[in-house]
């Protein structure tokens, strides 16, 4: 049976998933993310929890539909039980609200100890997420902004063995290691929407971490204008050549259709040795509206693809056809 694509989310949370390494999924749902880790042959084996009769049963169905039964385990448990000390490298929680993260964390505080490493994605309030890490013994090692549609997440990578962290309203609001320019200005936005109803002295705390963040966003649209103009070059310089129109099958997986006209920049080099890929959108013109970096895990590489005059729904498309088999991307798109 082929194998299930994960979508933008959850290859985030896979991508951030180190080879070779047991992991442990707590509110696993339909089990799709353990399952897929096992079945392409990145981690050997995973636990898949529930705290759901409900939920485990559609992880079994998973589970036995791709048979990966001897690798995937289900247990029916609360959060991180005691006994799971030990039995993974790795703790998934994905898909529960920051503030449930926060208290699985809590109620589990071995998780705080030297080698435990953790992968968080809350869906709402990553700020409970954050606070609880940054009191805590874990160390925030990264975090990465994902869009999905239009859908916004975060993914949060952490570790035992830390020391506590000082922390401002900035901090809680956008992270300390997301540099993207939406992501900066939405936590500016509700930090001023809190104004309204806010004491001297927080109101005080509040303006100083928008300050913060208004001259990082500063900084990084400084270098997100730089990137996107030379790319405007590069294009515009370049003659673009479509060898995959849309509607076509790639040469080698003939169940791939390509969705939009597929080609390249003719006279431009990417990872593969042939110019740099790009899908021609319904838009017209020849404007970069996004570029999808993508990880291919068969060819252990990665490579950059161009959208030229695509469609918000032309974009998404794109990023489903991209995340398939092997293949992880994640879509960086102009402002």
């Amino acid at each position: 049976m082929r194998l299930f694509s994960l979508d933008a989310r959850l290859s985030a949370v896979a991508e951030k998933i180190p080879e070779g390494l047991r992991v442990w999924d707590v509110g696993s749902d339909h089990a799709r993310l353990p399952v897929w880790l096992v079945a392409t042959g990145k981690i050997p084996s995973a636990v898949a929890s529930d705290i759901g009769e409900q939920p485990l049963a559609s992880a079994r169905r998973t589970v036995e539909r791709f048979g990966v039964g001897n690798r995937v385990s289900l247990r029916l448990c609360d959060g991180i039980p005691p006994d799971a000390r030990g039995a993974a490298d790795v703790f998934v929680i994905a898909g529960l609200g920051g503030s449930t993260v926060a208290d699985i964390l809590l109620a589990a505080p071995w998780t705080q100890e030297p080698g435990v490493r953790l992968v968080l994605q809350p869906m709402s309030s990553p700020e409970d997420t954050r606070k609880v890490l940054y009191e805590g013994r874990w160390r925030v090692t990264g975090e990465t902004f994902v869009r999905d549609g239009r859908r916004r997440y975060v993914v949060i990578e952490a570790e035992g063995g830390g020391e506590r962290e000082s922390f401002d309203r900035a901090d809680l609001a956008a992270g300390k290691y997301i540099r993207d320019p939406e992501h900066i200005a939405r936590a500016i936005e509700r930090l001023t929407n809190e104004l309204g109803g806010a004491d001297e002295a927080a109101r005080r705390e509040l303006t100083a971490s928008i300050e913060k963040l208004e001259d990082v966003l500063r900084a990084e649209e400084r270098k997100s204008s730089r990137f996107w103009t030379a790319l405007d070059t590069l294009v515009s310089e370049s003659e673009i050549v479509i060898d995959r129109p849309k509607g076509s099958a790639h040469p080698r997986f003939p169940e791939m259709i390509y969705p939009l006209d597929y080609g390249y920049l003719k006279g431009t080099t990417s990872m593969d040795g042939g110019g740099i890929d790009v899908f021609v959108g319904s838009a017209g013109g020849r404007r970069p509206d996004a570029a999808a970096v993508i990880l291919d895990m068969l060819k252990r590489d990665s490579e950059i693809k161009l959208l030229l005059g695509c469609t918000a729904e032309e974009k998404e498309t794109v990023l489903r056809f991209l995340n398939d088999k092997m293949m992880s991307a994640v879509l960086i798109e102009r402002d």
